[in-house]
């Protein structure tokens, strides 16, 4: 899947999903992820490779499969898919970096 459309479009889309979920509480998260089970979602992965039979069925497949994704990403440990590792806390611990080396910065 490296270097594939798909590939490609997942690592674009899963990082804006998790900023997304970055604001939610865990009982937040677990409501989507209980929303997209109720969904049965995984029975429409094959839309986003064959076209689905009703207008944005790829598209909403898609969005399912990168919201699942992000959503795992929170997860201890994180979650590895297509050959990616995703974690939510990494990103997180390096968001909190950045501001401490800006108020450093602000300091001197």
């Amino acid at each position: 899947m490296e270097g594939s459309y798909l590939a490609m479009s997942l690592d674009a889309a899963i990082p804006l999903w998790m900023v997304k979920y970055w604001g939610y509480s865990p009982e937040e998260r677990q409501t989507e992820i209980d929303e997209l089970n109720a969904s049965d979602f995984s029975s429409r992965m094959e839309y986003i490779l064959h076209e689905g039979p009703k207008e944005g069925d790829t598209s909403k497949a898609f969005n399912d499969l990168a919201r699942s994704v992000a959503l795992l990403s929170f997860a201890p440990g994180g979650v590895t898919a297509f050959g990616r590792h995703w974690e939510a806390g990494r990103r997180r611990a390096g968001s909190r970096r950045r501001d401490s080396l800006r108020e450093q910065s602000e300091k001197a």
